[in-house]
């Protein structure tokens, strides 16, 4: 558990938990927008 400290500080994990959750948002507006073509 002491690892997720030091990768707080790595630049490439905080690029890629960005990306991630861009993803996640991405995936949920879409969802939003199939419900309403329903």
């Amino acid at each position: 558990m002491q690892q997720n400290a030091g990768n707080m500080q790595n630049p490439v994990f905080i690029r890629n938990f960005l990306c991630y959750g861009m993803d996640v948002v991405i995936y949920f507006n879409q969802m939003r927008m199939i419900d309403k073509w329903r």
